[in-house]
């Protein structure tokens, strides 16, 4: 006596493609702050439509990444937790991170 299950082909093949995924994304990235911070992940959790409108907004001059590592930790914390749904820089970097993986596996 047994049960026949169908289905269990496409089950295995999904499983298989996101092995391969995950696969993909092992080790480090880079990705351009505009893949990360995308449109919609800035409209969602900003009144900003892209990065570079919310840093310009905050009075933030940056050409280069190393303009970007030169803002102060407080006042960008101080522009993000005012102007997005985050409390701190680090809290969105993990946000977008996560969302970004999420993305890429196939789970959004």
């Amino acid at each position: 006596m047994g049960i026949e299950i169908e289905g269990l082909d496409d089950a295995m093949e999904q499983l298989n493609e996101m092995k391969e995924r995950a696969e993909e994304l092992e080790g480090e990235h880079e990705v351009p702050f505009n893949e990360l911070y995308s449109r919609s992940f800035m409209e969602d959790y900003s009144r900003y439509s892209s990065f570079d409108a919310m840093l310009e907004d905050g009075g933030f001059e940056v050409d280069t990444q190393e303009d970007f590592e030169q803002i102060p930790e407080e006042e960008l914390d101080s522009h993000i937790r005012n102007n997005t749904s985050f409390e701190s820089w680090e809290e969105m970097q993990e946000t977008a991170v996560q969302e970004w993986t999420a993305k890429k596996m196939g789970w959004d």
